[in-house]
């Protein structure tokens, strides 16, 4: 799903969303956009990060370990799914 704010908050909150493939960037940009839920807080979102085998299964193809870097812009690649 791609979309703003209040789409992804609207997902997060529907029952049949189970799992987030979440492309987390590293550094400060100038937006005014933000992902609405903050998924590392497994005790207050109910979201939990899975491991790494985990998430080249869910992709169904091997995912790249760890921190990349594009035009100098940090980034890496998490699976969160709902408990």
């Amino acid at each position: 799903m791609i979309g703003g704010a209040e789409i992804y908050k609207l997902a997060m909150e529907d029952e049949r969303a189970r799992n987030v493939l979440l492309t987390s960037i590293e550094g400060e940009f100038d937006c005014d956009r933000f992902f609405p839920v903050d998924v590392r807080d497994e005790e207050k979102t109910g979201w939990m990060r899975r491991g790494y085998e985990e998430l080249c299964a869910f992709v169904g193809e091997e995912v790249p370990v760890g921190v990349r870097e594009e035009n100098g812009v940090r980034f890496w690649f998490e699976l969160y799914q709902k408990l």
